[in-house]
């Protein structure tokens, strides 16, 4: 058995429970677990996960704090007080925060606090802590070839928390990078997301739709532009790689959304359209088409 066959067989089948009333920080955590392979169940009440832990044992138990009925500290002092319960780790996920609320969360079994605008960076050190994955962001480090100057600088540097809400522009912007080439306007956000991720930086992409790629996948449907699909599928690919980078699909936000969820800058991708009546960068005025289908 090789190694990488091995850490496959160690990690696999790992399970974690999300208690929460909040249906939607149950789904932006369960994807952020779900990318890194782990199962999620998931329970509106602390009643709700009492009964699912007598029948199932997670790995790791991500409860909220404020809820109906039973309260998170309320319910971390019942799992602890079970002995069938009591070693299964509990990660506090609520937006209480500070050192003494911390102290009681410990006081009581939890091993810590997440924050509900948690970071793909954060969750992955809590599960590799709780070795529950790999690091793979190590294992990538050295893997590197000396060639490879700016992947391996990325991952050298400490990561800022930088988070990309909506879809995000395909360029650095204020960092400082070149404009992005043609092709890579086609898929901004993909394009800023791989960018972003590289430098070390956490970044979330919430794509509107079910699909990633934007215009570009629109067009390699067109007869003859099939091709057009292999930059949207090489960074696809790149980012599913990353660690730091958490893609959301079919999750479109208002400006409120965006800002609930605390990222430091917010980049967006407006996305673009054919227009119907022929107006484009070198026709100015509408055609008049009459009834030819468009």
């Amino acid at each position: 058995m090789t190694e990488s066959t091995g850490q496959a067989a160690e990690f696999s089948g790992k399970r974690a429970l999300i208690v929460d009333d909040s249906k939607s920080a149950r789904a932006f955590l369960s994807r952020m677990l779900e990318k890194h392979g782990i199962e999620v169940d998931t329970a509106e009440t602390a009643e709700q996960a009492i009964v699912y832990l007598a029948r199932t044992r997670p790995d790791v138990i991500f409860m909220d704090h404020l809820m109906p009925g039973m309260d998170g500290f309320q319910a971390v002092q019942s799992i602890k007080n079970n002995p069938r319960t009591a070693t299964i780790p509990i990660m506090m996920f609520t937006s209480q925060e500070g050192e003494l609320y911390l102290g009681q969360a410990r006081a009581l079994g939890a091993l810590g606090v997440l924050p509900k605008q948690v970071k793909p960076a954060e969750v992955s050190t809590v599960l590799h802590q709780l070795r529950l994955v790999p690091d793979r962001r190590r294992a990538r480090v050295t893997s590197f070839e000396p060639g490879n100057a700016v992947a391996h600088e990325a991952f050298q540097r400490p990561a800022a928390t930088v988070s990309i809400a909506g879809i995000a522009t395909g360029t650095d912007g204020p960092l400082g990078a070149a404009p992005p080439s043609p092709s890579e306007r086609f898929e901004a956000g993909l394009s800023a997301a791989h960018r972003l991720g590289l430098r070390g930086y956490d970044v979330s992409l919430a794509e509107a739709g079910t699909e990633l790629g934007g215009r570009v996948t629109l067009e390699s449907r067109l007869p003859g532009l099939s091709a057009w699909a292999r930059v949207r599928d090489y960074r696809a690919g790149q980012i599913n790689k990353m660690t730091n980078v958490a893609v959301y699909r079919d999750s479109a936000l208002t400006a409120e959304d965006a800002l609930e969820f605390g990222a430091q800058h917010i980049c967006v991708a407006t996305g673009s359209r054919w227009r119907r009546d022929g107006v484009a960068r070198f026709h100015l005025r509408p055609l008049a088409l009459g009834d030819v289908p468009v």
